[in-house]
């Protein structure tokens, strides 16, 4: 016994035509028969984070603007300076983000925050004109208050010299305490 069917040699052209004849299901019967169906279904109706594109730094045309017009504006900007409270008294501070210290008078050290100073953390600090002079030693924990804002610091010790400013709060006194630093139009404000 045989049929048409099986006269036809050609087993692939008969498995072709199977599977391209077209029948109803639901979605339901669909997912419910594969657990891989299933799974395929489920990524492709996943979310997915976008990734977001770095955006790629480049400099702009900075031709016209001569070395030493430039250094000029830079030198006249005047310092961010504030007064804090430690212990009572005013210290006038002044707040250098591109500084990697903080740095305190040694004459305000003794007078003012009169805490005791760890002489082991002693070292070598540049300053903005390429000369170097000895810190004495680290106050830790110095309490400093600007309004109701308190902040901390951990303050080297200087030898005394012939700066205007008793104080020196750098980058690890704005990152310590989440001060931001924000330039406007009216002026350069500190939010605390």
């Amino acid at each position: 016994m045989s049929s048409s069917l099986s006269q036809n040699p050609n087993a692939k052209v008969i498995v072709d035509c199977i599977l391209a004849t077209p029948f109803t299901l639901s979605v339901g019967e669909v997912i419910g028969s594969s657990k891989d169906i299933s799974q395929q279904f489920q990524d492709l109706i996943r979310i997915k984070r976008q990734p977001i594109p770095q955006p790629i730094p480049f400099v702009r045309n900075v031709q016209g603007i001569p070395p030493s017009a430039s250094f000029a504006c830079l030198a006249s900007c005047p310092l961010i300076t504030v007064h804090f409270l430690c212990n009572g008294q005013l210290v006038k501070a002044i707040i250098d983000s591109g500084s990697t210290l903080n740095v305190v008078r040694n004459s305000i050290a003794k007078t003012v925050i009169k805490m005791p100073m760890d002489t082991s953390h002693i070292m070598h600090m540049k300053d903005a004109n390429g000369g170097t002079s000895k810190l004495l030693g680290l106050i830790p924990h110095v309490s400093l208050f600007c309004g109701a804002a308190k902040t901390w610091a951990h303050v080297y010790v200087s030898p005394d010299n012939n700066s205007d400013f008793d104080l020196l709060l750098g980058h690890p006194w704005a990152q310590g305490n989440t001060i931001s630093i924000v330039e406007k139009d009216s002026g350069t404000y500190i939010v605390f």
